[in-house]
């Protein structure tokens, strides 16, 4: 057999999901962020969803535990303004970047570069999510 043809059936993806349709999950994820609305966020998320933010933290399940996490996120006396950057996407799952700017009522702003790995399901809507930032990905601007 043909070296490529063998290697190619390792890498061969039986499952997949328009990545177009991961966008469009992803900008209405980004967008609830700019909006403040947590309702909007919590819609790009399967009822089952888990979430971990950043990786290593306890995961979160659900929409209820979800949702408190995006409160007490939102509770932060803060404008968060996301900049997409990039997105690679192969089978149901994605990775992506994006910056986010959070401008804090009467303090400094923060820009964290932030990069997720997604997982989707057949309705685009995500069904794991993790996280990945660190004081190495956040710098105040001002």
């Amino acid at each position: 057999m043909d070296p490529l043809q063998a290697l190619a059936k390792f890498m061969t993806v039986e499952h997949s999901l328009d990545p177009a349709v991961m966008r469009r999950t992803i900008d209405a994820y980004l967008a609830s962020w700019e909006s403040a609305d947590v309702e909007a966020r919590l819609a790009c998320f399967t009822a089952d969803a888990t979430l971990q933010d950043p990786a290593g933290a306890p995961t979160l399940q659900g929409h209820g535990e979800i949702r408190a996490f995006f409160e007490a996120v939102g509770a932060l006396p803060q404008k968060s303004t996301p900049r997409f950057e990039w997105m690679v996407a192969s089978g149901t799952e994605c990775i992506f970047q994006f910056v986010m700017r959070n401008a804090m009522d009467g303090g400094p702003v923060v820009e964290m570069t932030i990069t997720e790995i997604l997982s989707f399901a057949s309705d685009g809507k995500i069904s794991n999510f993790k996280a990945f930032w660190n004081e190495g990905t956040t710098r105040v601007l001002a």
